[in-house]
């Protein structure tokens, strides 16, 4: 048997960090029999610097150099719930080709 050590880190709020989860662990369902996946979990935190009562979103997307322009004024989550949708459909179907 071949034991496949993983460490997996990332930010429990994060929807990105959860479909990267669920796509992990859908690759492992794929891999032989023979193949013992350990995973290992990490923590981090995107935003250490976030005050506890929040920011206003907007205000919060436009301060990141790092969120592309289009992205800035979506709706919270709505490009990451279509992604995980998509998956969880897939998951779920029986014939998926």
């Amino acid at each position: 048997m071949m034991r496949l050590p993983v460490t997996m880190t990332s930010d429990f709020i994060c929807p990105w960090c959860y479909i990267g989860k669920r796509k992990l662990l859908s690759a492992i369902e794929r891999l032989p029999a023979d193949v013992q996946v350990d995973i290992s979990y990490r923590p981090f935190e995107l935003n250490p610097d976030m005050p506890a009562e929040g920011r206003d979103r907007k205000e919060y997307r436009s301060a990141k150099p790092s969120v592309p322009m289009m992205m800035r004024h979506r709706p919270p989550g709505s490009l990451a719930l279509r992604v995980l949708k998509d998956d969880l459909a897939h998951a779920h179907d029986p014939d998926p080709d």
